[in-house]
């Protein structure tokens, strides 16, 4: 029995673009934007987004660049 899943970015660029979404899988969903920001870091890449969901971690990681727009 499954204690949940991970959600994967097109499921969330789906409902955005309001493409039709099949079930999802039985148990609670989770979100790993922490494997974008190790990415980066690991990469020496900054994180382009449009929220405010990385400034947590630029907090906690210093080398985590972060730009809105």
């Amino acid at each position: 029995m499954s204690a949940g899943y991970l959600a994967d970015t097109s499921v969330f660029v789906a409902a955005e673009q309001g493409r039709e979404l099949g079930a999802p899988p039985d148990g609670e969903a989770r979100i790993s934007d922490a494997i974008i920001a190790a990415t980066a870091v690991a990469h020496d890449l900054a994180v382009w987004t449009q929220d405010d969901d990385f400034d947590v971690l630029a907090e906690l990681v210093p080398a985590l660049a972060v730009h809105r727009g």
